[in-house]
């Protein structure tokens, strides 16, 4: 998902606008500038696109849990 920035308070839906009062301390979306608000769903945005639904334990493509292989590779500056 690709976030497009906000240009000014008018263009927040108020779905997004409750989400945001939710996490802030403020009790109006008026109250946080424009900037922050942007910078909050712009992260938010970053981590939904880096998250792949699947804890960190869980296997990858290849049948293997990520850390099966970072732990083969330590193994293997020992040997």
């Amino acid at each position: 998902m690709m976030f497009v920035p906000f240009s000014c308070h008018e263009e927040i839906d108020s779905t997004t606008a409750d989400y945001i009062l939710t996490v802030a301390d403020a009790n109006s979306i008026w109250q946080i500038p424009i900037e922050d608000i942007n910078s909050f769903l712009e992260g938010l945005d970053e981590y939904q696109d880096e998250d792949d639904g699947q804890p960190d334990w869980a296997p990858d493509g290849d049948g293997q849990p990520d850390w099966a292989q970072e732990w083969a590779d330590f193994g293997e500056c020992y040997e």
